[in-house]
């Protein structure tokens, strides 16, 4: 049986890939009233790319937790 954080892992990364993860571009796009500023940068827009490759804060934090080794193949 997956723990929760396995499957909170496979939730995320699944919308990453699908393009449906909710960034504050994406958010504004559908109307909800918010800054476009991505927290870590402040300087960037918070979209998919920022997120993941364009800040390089985000880098490092992905590059530090690497939450793709998390997911374990549970077939």
């Amino acid at each position: 049986m997956e723990n929760e954080d396995t499957a909170k892992n496979k939730v995320f990364l699944w919308k990453a890939l699908r393009g449906v993860l909710p960034t504050r571009m994406r958010l504004q796009d559908k109307g909800v009233p918010c800054t476009d500023n991505y927290p870590f940068c402040q300087t960037n827009y918070e979209n998919d790319w920022n997120v993941f490759i364009g800040c390089e804060e985000a880098k490092s934090v992905w590059q530090t937790t690497r939450p793709w080794e998390l997911i374990q193949d549970t077939e």
